[in-house]
C-alpha cells in the first residue's frame, strides 16, 4: 500500500464507492465519506490539483522545484459518489473526471462485478456453480471474503459472450439475496440525467467501456463495442468530446490498446499504484485511493 507522504511524483488518484459507512463484507474498494474528506485534505497539502489532461500532457518534464501535481478520478459513475464525494470536490472548486460504464448507466443496474461480490459474500447456496467449476461456500464469512477476488478474476477474464451465461447462472442461484444487492447503497449507478446534474466546469467524462469486463480476452467486434461504441454513447448523451478511456480493472494488452487508439482516445487510464512518470506515451497510471496509507 502506498503511503501518501512517500509519493514523490505527479499522480492520478481514483475512487470507487464513497459511503457514510462501510459494509466490510462487500465494500473492498470503497472509502467512507470522512476518509474521502481526509484524503482530499492530505492531497491538497502536498499537490496542486489539476485536470487529468494537464498531468498527462506534462509528463516527463520533471518537477523542477514546483509543487507536485495531482488529478482526481471517480470510477463507475456511482450515485454514492454524486451524493458524498462530488459535493466535497465542488466545495473546493477542484477539477475531476468521472469514468462512465455505459451499460450500467443506461440500464440503471449495478455493475455485474458488484453484484457478484455481494452474492459470494452473502449468498445461501453451499456450492456456487460457475459453469467451468464449482466454488464451495460452506465456509466462514472470512473465507468467503478471501474467495471474492479469485471468483471475480475468473468471471472477469471470460469474454463477454462467455461471461453473461455464467452470470445468469450465478444470479439464478442467488435470487434470495439479489434484491438486496440491487438496492445496496454503494452499488447504484447514476443515470444520464444525474450525470448531467453533477457535470459542469472542471468535470470531464471518460469512457469506462460498455460492460465493464476485462478486455484481455475480447474479440475484435467486442473490443470495438467496448471502446468505440461507448465513446459514441457518451458523446451523444453529453454533447462533449470523450478523449479518455479507462480500462476496466486496469487490464489491457496489445489488442485492447490498439482498439482504444483506433477509437480515437487521446489518453488511456490504467490502475497500477504508481506515479504518472512510470509510464510514457498515452498510457496514464493511477493510484487507487482505497490502498492509500496516511
Amino acid at each position: 500500500m502506498p503511503a501518501l507522504d512517500a509519493i514523490s511524483g505527479d499522480a492520478v488518484f481514483t475512487w470507487h464507492g464513497v459511503t457514510p459507512r462501510l459494509d466490510p463484507t462487500v465494500d473492498a474498494f470503497a472509502v467512507t465519506k470522512e476518509t474521502f474528506r481526509r484524503q482530499l485534505d492530505a492531497i491538497e497539502k502536498r499537490f496542486d490539483i489539476v485536470p487529468l489532461t494537464t498531468i498527462a500532457k506534462g509528463r516527463g518534464t520533471g518537477c523542477n522545484g514546483r509543487r507536485l501535481l495531482a488529478a482526481l478520478t471517480l470510477d463507475d459513475a456511482l450515485r454514492c459518489q454524486a451524493e458524498h464525494a462530488i459535493p466535497l470536490i465542488r466545495d473546493r472548486q477542484l477539477p475531476f473526471t468521472i469514468c462512465v460504464p455505459t451499460d450500467a448507466m443506461s440500464a440503471g443496474l449495478p455493475l455485474w462485478s458488484l453484484l457478484l461480490r455481494y452474492c459470494v459474500s452473502t449468498t445461501a447456496p453451499k456450492i456456487l456453480n460457475l459453469g467451468c467449476m464449482q466454488v464451495n461456500l460452506a465456509v466462514s464469512a472470512e473465507c468467503r471474503r478471501v474467495l471474492i477476488g479469485p471468483v471475480l478474476s475468473l468471471v472477469g477474464n471470460l469474454s463477454g459472450s462467455e461471461r453473461q451465461p455464467v452470470l445468469d447462472q450465478i444470479f439464478s442461484q442467488c435470487r434470495d439475496v439479489l434484491p438486496a444487492a440491487l438496492q445496496h447503497e454503494a452499488f447504484q449507478p447514476m443515470n444520464w440525467d444525474e450525470l448531467d446534474q453533477v457535470r459542469g466546469p472542471g468535470c470531464d467524462i471518460a469512457s469506462h467501456s460498455c460492460a465493464h469486463g476485462s478486455l484481455l480476452r475480447e474479440d475484435e467486434i467486442s473490443l470495438m463495442r467496448e471502446t468505440r461504441i461507448s465513446k459514441r454513447i457518451i458523446e451523444a448523451r453529453t454533447g462533449i468530446p470523450c478523449s479518455v478511456f479507462c480500462f476496466p480493472y486496469g487490464d489491457y494488452d496489445a489488442e485492447s490498446l490498439a482498439a482504444a487508439r483506433d477509437a480515437g482516445y487521446r489518453w488511456l487510464l490504467t490502475t497500477c499504484g504508481t506515479t504518472v512518470d512510470a509510464f510514457g506515451g498515452d498510457i496514464v497510471p493511477r493510484i487507487d485511493a482505497c490502498t492509500l496509507v496516511g
